[in-house]
């Protein structure tokens, strides 16, 4: 699953799949937004998809 980080929200994309999208008020020092990328994580964990 290729991921990325678009200027707004961390962004998921399964080719042929689906894209998942998130965003949260919550910052890192990176800028991610830290429930959006835990949601990822729990959502990558539960289908067993890849982010890679």
């Amino acid at each position: 699953m290729p991921a990325g980080k678009s200027p707004l929200w961390p962004v998921a994309i399964v080719p042929g799949r689906c894209a998942v999208c998130v965003w949260s008020p919550g910052l890192d020092a990176r800028g991610n937004s830290v429930a959006g990328v835990a949601a990822l994580d729990r959502f990558t964990t539960l289908t067993g998809w890849s982010v890679f």
